[in-house]
């Protein structure tokens, strides 16, 4: 019977195999990527392990993860000095899409999200506006480039826009993108290892569960993806609607307490990549 920990480094090379492919196709080194395995080693290690509290000892973090004290002081300082943080700016098209099919203000006579000029006069709304409210720090020019790259939205006439798809999706290479492949996988990747290793009962666990099937007809593979796609589509539809009626306005996010979650659904097949 293989052990636990054989059976983890399987894993670990399975699931690196779509990771490397990505990180090679948008230029990251092997050197590069190591270096970040390290500092997120030694940070779950310094962050997580500490007794009563408090940051795990040089010496225990050296033990865990097999760096030697020199090198992890290293890694700590890079941790503790540089902007690790990720641009929330970036996570940001699929909020101006939800409150544009969401917000009344956005919404036509007939519940749809209505047509928007980009600039308008005072007291009109324009998507200007929109992206002021909930896009961040993204320029309403870039944030308008990026849904019309994405197709999500459509010019009607000049200057006036329509949003089209609610679901927030690029195709292509670009920094929405990326940043959106960190975000993805760290939160299944969360969701999984929160369940296997903190929750001691079922109550406890996040919701997490996947259909799949070993030697599916071919021939069959189109039309199962096209109507995994609606349903898909439908649910998450479904999942933004009830998120967005529990917001906490900005206005009130000092005073109340807020979390981020959701839920990803996504298809997945073999017939790309030979693993």
């Amino acid at each position: 019977m293989p052990s636990i920990k054989s059976v983890a480094i399987k894993a670990c090379r399975h699931f690196m195999i779509p990771v490397a492919r990505f990180m090679l196709n948008i230029g990251v080194n092997y050197s590069e990527f190591a270096e970040i395995s390290k500092l997120a080693f030694v940070q779950v290690a310094s962050n997580e392990y500490g007794i009563r509290g408090r940051k795990t000892n040089m010496s225990r973090v050296s033990v865990m993860t097999g760096l030697n004290r020199k090198e992890v002081r290293k890694l700590r300082d890079r941790l503790q000095n540089e902007d690790w943080e990720l641009d929330s700016g970036l996570s940001k098209p699929a909020s101006v899409l939800t409150t544009w099919f969401t917000d009344a203000s956005y919404l036509g006579p007939k519940g749809a999200p209505a047509w928007l000029p980009y600039e308008a006069d005072e007291g009109k709304r324009s998507f200007r506006d929109l992206v002021k409210q909930s896009g961040g720090d993204i320029p309403p020019g870039a944030m308008l480039r990026e849904l019309q790259r994405a197709g999500c939205i459509r010019e009607m006439r000049p200057g006036v826009w329509k949003a089209v798809k609610r679901q927030y999706s690029p195709a292509g290479v670009d920094l929405f993108q990326v940043q959106r492949f960190g975000e993805c996988l760290h939160d299944l990747a969360d969701t999984m290892g929160r369940n296997y290793l903190d929750s001691s009962t079922q109550d406890g666990r996040l919701f997490e569960f996947r259909a799949w099937a070993d030697n599916v007809n071919a021939n069959s593979a189109r039309p199962i993806k096209d109507l995994i796609a609606r349903l898909g589509k439908g649910y998450l539809e479904s999942v933004d609607d009830l998120l967005a009626k529990n917001l906490v306005q900005q206005r009130d996010i000092d005073v109340r307490p807020t979390i981020r979650c959701g839920v990803g659904v996504y298809y997945f097949d073999s017939s790309a990549h030979a693993e």
